[in-house]
């Protein structure tokens, strides 16, 4: 009677198999790694972007409800005040009367004065704002974390807020000096005075003074303001037709935290976001 043989793999055919079923999970495995790792970063593009908007929106929110405060700019910016809410020694009312005589507005800008210093810009880091009725102060800027980049020459930042309280104190409607919110105008301790500076390191006192306005997973690289024109149209041009509220152009530039997201946050590119708030009209505060 005839046999039939069955023939099976051979040693090398075995081999050759495998080292086929490796190659194929190696390759399988590679691409669903690369695809975790671009939808982890997808994720993390769309939170910083979200993020972005939701700073946009705030800010946007604020120069809309409230009045670009000129009069913070001009003593920052002219008298050399690097106290939130100083005056100049002549009092709130120096920038009204500079446009009263010569050499007038040219010589007196607000947000960007030439001939203090030839080398200031018209970008602003600081966004100076005053309520409608004039009695409290709102300013925007960046405030350092706690965490820093991989470079810690270089630490991270959010957006924050200070609220200062105005203090009347001969009742005429206009405040004589201002407050940190929430202290008694006849307080003189350090908490209720306003810090000189929002770029402060995490351990200094004042830094508590400003509260946060934006998660910390977002890291703000740069945020500038350009206020356009530079001189409040009301007391610059004393024409009632020039009464509104400047146009706001907001620049803001971000990425991922590196201590939120790790390495991968340092090989993301900067966002760069901007947005004009238009000029509307309104009455002088």
């Amino acid at each position: 009677m005839a046999h039939r043989f069955k023939h099976g793999f051979t040693l090398i055919e075995m081999i050759v198999a495998i080292g086929l079923m490796g190659a194929l999970s190696a390759l399988t495995v590679d691409g669903l790694m690369n695809i975790t790792r671009t939808a982890m970063n997808i994720k993390m593009n769309q939170s910083v972007v979200n993020d972005a908007r939701a700073i946009m929106n705030l800010l946007a929110a604020e120069i809309q409800n409230n009045v670009i405060d000129y009069e913070e700019y001009f003593n920052r910016n002219t008298c050399g005040y690097n106290e939130f809410g100083a005056q100049c020694p002549q009092g709130y009312s120096q920038y009204s009367e500079n446009f009263k005589n010569p050499p007038g507005i040219s010589a007196k800008n607000s947000i960007c004065d030439p001939i203090k210093n030839p080398s200031c810009s018209m970008y602003q880091a600081y966004l100076f704002l005053r309520s409608p009725d004039g009695m409290k102060k709102i300013i925007y800027g960046l405030k350092k974390t706690d965490k820093s980049r991989t470079n810690p020459s270089q630490p991270e930042q959010i957006l924050a807020v200070l609220n200062l309280q105005g203090c009347d104190e001969n009742a005429d409607g206009i405040p004589e000096k201002f407050v940190m919110e929430g202290y008694s105008c006849s307080d003189e301790s350090d908490n209720a005075k306003p810090p000189g500076d929002i770029d402060l390191e995490s351990g200094d006192p004042h830094n508590a003074k400003f509260s946060p306005r934006s998660l910390k997973r977002t890291d703000i690289i740069d945020l500038k303001f350009y206020i356009d024109p530079s001189n409040d149209p009301h007391k610059a041009y004393n024409d009632p037709d020039s009464v509104y509220q400047p146009s706001v152009r907001i620049v803001l530039s971000v990425k991922p935290s590196a201590s939120e997201y790790g390495a991968k946050a340092d090989k993301a590119n900067p966002i760069i976001i901007q947005t004009t708030i238009p000029q509307k009209y309104l009455g002088g505060i």
